[in-house]
């Protein structure tokens, strides 16, 4: 069998290597950080208030443990300002209290997070570090053609013999800065890892197995505009970019009587969107997804020229932020 390498449809493929120990440390530093999340200082928990609500300068404050009615609290928002607040009722979990106004009003802290008694559960510094994690789905949107079918000129055949994508498992793990320049608003930048396999699998007209694998393992830069307290204090989002180059990439087809592989080169840029929840002061669990293209080029030893790909990749993930 001779290899397509100047079809215009293999053109649009694109994989990348990375070997099966760096994907086993990535998922152990994945669990590392979620772990890390999860065993976080009780005592750091207790201490955080968060304004539900706000109404003039009426507070709906979670949790309520710790407040008894007519009981008067001095706080520091996560922003800095000082607060001084008298707790009116205390019902279950949650509790309402009455801010004291400056100049006759009260400024907005809905959806903050308070530190009561200057004794801080969240960072005070608008500069912080974290690390991050994550795995998910990460997927080729592009199909891959074997040479022969271009002898054949039934349209079904072609159709019946097409790789529609590869797909596979993605595993990411890094360390962000994000700067609060304004709460809750915040820049970020990630820098990380993220490796996978992909593979697809199909049949040649003359029914011989066509197997098409993609590894990979590179290196993100991830600059986002995230909202700390996104409609809720309890929620997260972020939107941004994400630009990544290989360390090491390789693509590969394989028959009953052949198998080639390649180097590959590329760089990938597109968008990144997320959203997640904040379980404490430190810790949020994300979901989102990354749109990108991937641009560069391979060459099979049996080929002359080398083959120019533009790839649309798509990584949907779920995983965790820690940010001191």
């Amino acid at each position: 069998m001779h290899l397509k390498s100047q079809s215009t449809r293999d053109a649009n493929f694109c994989a990348c290597v990375v070997a099966t120990g760096g994907r086993v440390a990535l998922w152990k530093i994945v669990l590392a950080f979620v772990l890390a999340g999860f065993l976080e200082s009780p005592g750091a928990q207790a201490a955080e208030i968060v304004v539900l609500k706000q109404k003039g300068c009426t507070l709906l404050l979670s949790p309520s443990s710790g407040f008894s009615k007519d009981q008067l609290v001095k706080a520091e928002t996560s922003s800095g300002k000082p607060l001084t607040f008298r707790v009116t009722t205390v019902r279950g979990k949650k509790a309402l209290a009455k801010m004291t106004a400056r100049s006759g009003r009260c400024f907005s802290v809905a959806g903050q997070t308070l530190s009561p008694d200057d004794n801080s559960s969240r960072r005070k510094t608008k500069l912080s570090f974290g690390v991050t994690g994550s795995g998910g789905q990460f997927t080729f949107r592009q199909p891959f053609v074997p040479s022969d079918i271009e002898a054949d000129s039934s349209q079904d055949v072609q159709t019946s013999q097409t790789v529609n994508g590869l797909s596979g498992l993605g595993f990411s793990a890094g360390g962000l800065i994000r700067y609060e320049f304004k709460t809750p608003f915040a820049v970020e930048l990630g820098v990380g890892a993220l490796s996978s396999t992909t593979n697809g699998k199909t049949k040649r007209v003359n029914g011989d197995d066509y197997l098409v694998e993609g590894k990979f393992l590179e290196v993100m830069l991830q600059p986002a505009l995230a909202i700390t307290s996104c409609m809720s204090a309890r929620l997260f989002c972020k939107a941004g970019g994400v630009f990544a180059f290989p360390i090491k990439s390789s693509i590969s087809v394989k028959t009953n009587i052949l198998a080639e592989s390649a180097p590959l080169k590329y760089t990938r840029m597109g968008g990144e969107f997320a959203a997640g929840i904040n379980i404490g002061p430190n810790l949020v669990l994300l979901g989102g997804t990354q749109i990108s293209q991937d641009k560069g080029s391979f060459k099979f030893d049996s080929s002359e020229q080398s083959v120019n790909i533009g790839v649309l990749t798509v990584y949907v993930f779920g995983g965790v932020a820690a940010v001191f």
